[in-house]
């Protein structure tokens, strides 16, 4: 402390003197919104009423040794190392010198947490419905910031999120056959983290969308069942089920596909398409198709006993009976 003689004040008091020391230093942590490693403490004091005035007042932290200044007792002291201890010193100065020094209480500064490192994201297709896709998204979890991280959101390049406390986390709602990337961050009570890195590209896949109604056409014994191929969910399309209602075929490749029906019966169809994720849903019903009988065709000399019925599809030759067809014999 320096001084110089021959100024007092009214009261006697010496002019010409460095500032008293200041009393009622406290630093409490800042942390909310705090960058990760640029932790923040609020520092106040006062200059005893007997001192001479101060113009300036120097901070320094320890550790680390940062010296930050202010004109009025108070400071913002920025800068600070997430989850580390700091006191601090204040020192009140003017003109004529330096008071004493005056060290805080201990505190320790917290920040929003550390960025999360992004894993290799892969798609969970098998059972997914069209349109849902899932994807698996690991993580390496970062520093803290010096308080507890209450969870942790993942976040695709399409903007559907997911979240959890722990790695991995999944995401839903990933529209079929189209490739995302995705970002996590972390929360604590100070807020969240920066994004991490971008993940890999990895794209989605479901089971096939549903299909359109099918089209039935009557055939022999039988109904011809034809249909459009749906989008494919991303994986390729293996094989159809088709359904009366009451008998089922799989593992349908042909189109059209010929489905076996009793003469006469009347029938609706639907569709499903297969991939290596599974069934998509089942179609609407198709238009009403009734199967045909065999067509009856008479061998030649075929004659027709008294009383005979022709079925239906009945095709008789031109000699019938032995005679040529519409002459008496």
């Amino acid at each position: 402390m320096s001084k110089q003689a021959g100024r007092f004040s009214a009261d006697g008091q010496d002019q010409h003197v460095a500032p008293l020391a200041v009393t009622g230093l406290t630093a409490t942590d800042v942390g909310t919104g705090r960058a990760y490693n640029n932790g923040a403490a609020n520092l106040s004091w006062t200059l005893p009423t007997n001192s001479i005035a101060a113009t300036l007042y120097t901070v320094t932290s320890t550790p680390a040794t940062t010296t930050q200044t202010s004109a009025t007792t108070s400071l913002t002291f920025i800068g600070l190392a997430s989850n580390t201890s700091y006191t601090f010193t204040v020192v009140p100065s003017n003109s004529y010198g330096s008071g004493p020094s005056t060290t805080s209480g201990s505190v320790t500064a917290t920040t929003i947490p550390q960025a999360p490192t992004i894993g290799t994201a892969t798609d969970t297709g098998s059972g997914r419905p069209y349109n849902n896709g899932l994807a698996t998204v690991p993580f390496t979890a970062g520093a803290t910031g010096g308080k507890a991280i209450t969870g942790y959101t993942v976040t695709s390049s399409g903007s559907q999120t997911g979240t959890g406390t722990t790695s991995p986390i999944t995401v839903a709602n990933l529209a079929s056959a189209t490739a995302y990337t995705y970002t996590v961050i972390a929360t604590n009570a100070n807020g969240n983290s920066t994004s991490s890195s971008a993940s890999n590209s990895v794209t989605a896949t479901t089971v096939p969308a549903t299909m359109s109604a099918p089209t039935a056409t009557a055939a022999t014994n039988a109904d011809n069942i034809a249909y459009t191929a749906p989008a494919n969910g991303g994986s390729a399309i293996t094989s159809y089920t088709i359904t009366d209602g009451a008998t089922t075929v799989p593992n349908v490749t042909a189109n059209p596909y010929a489905f076996a029906e009793t003469a006469g019966s009347s029938k609706t169809f639907a569709i499903q398409a297969v991939n290596a994720n599974g069934s998509g849903s089942l179609s609407a019903y198709s238009n009403t198709a009734v199967a045909l009988a065999p067509a009856f065709f008479a061998p030649p000399g075929f004659f027709a006993p008294p009383g005979f019925f022709a079925p239906p599809g009945f095709f008789a030759p031109p000699v019938f009976g032995g005679c040529p067809k519409g002459q008496a014999c």
